[in-house]
């Protein structure tokens, strides 16, 4: 499933970029005679693109097992001191964040 998912983000950046430099996709780059020097550029404009949207993804996928934790926590520390059975707040978050 994630290579999928990789596959097509990649295959979104490789349109992405040919859209740019006014081509309808990818596939027209590849079959249009342009300078070794240009596809190279093209190429890297294509990693760019890549690496920034699967940053972006790793960065909201983080914060969403972040926040995930913090309630957790703060619900198992709410519930611990209701009943009389306290935890250590900074060590459960630590645990959590090691799992993350």
């Amino acid at each position: 499933m994630i290579e999928l998912m990789e596959t097509k983000a990649l295959q979104q950046a490789k349109d992405y970029v040919a859209q740019l430099n006014g081509y309808s996709n990818w596939e027209r780059i590849s079959y249009t005679e342009i300078a070794d020097f240009e596809r190279a550029s093209l190429i890297d404009d294509v990693a760019e693109h890549y690496a920034s949207e699967v940053a972006k993804a790793t960065k909201k996928e983080t914060k969403e097992k972040c926040e995930k934790a913090f309630r957790c926590v703060m619900t198992a520390a709410l519930l611990g001191n209701t009943i009389g059975n306290p935890i250590d707040i900074e060590t459960e978050l630590k645990n959590q964040m090691d799992n993350i």
